[in-house]
């Protein structure tokens, strides 16, 4: 007998796994990039989109296509962290101590 967790898990186990072909009109979908800039990046010189050309169409699998993007991402800056920095710096500077003379 089959027990409900097994079949749950026979489900959702290949979802998982599942990684597609994109043709450039589903990429730019599932991105949200211009299908023309899609294609300028398959024959960009300092980092080409990784693609396969069967025929005349072109197709990109989904992870490949998620590794590549990760060349575009930037770290925005954060003004907490900035802010913890600066003042873990001034805590760390030595104080002069100011003695009153009477």
């Amino acid at each position: 007998m089959i027990t409900p967790a097994a079949v749950i898990h026979e489900i959702a186990a290949p979802a998982t796994s599942w990684d597609p072909y994109f043709s450039i009109k589903a990429l730019s979908n599932y991105s949200s990039l211009s299908t023309r800039l899609l294609r300028s990046f398959l024959t960009a010189p300092d980092h080409p989109l990784p693609h396969f050309r069967v025929g005349s169409r072109v197709v990109v699998k989904r992870s490949d296509f998620d590794g590549w993007i990760q060349i575009f991402r930037h770290e925005g800056n954060d003004s907490d962290a900035i802010a913890e920095r600066i003042l873990s710096s001034l805590d760390a500077r030595p104080r002069v101590s100011q003695s009153r003379t009477a």
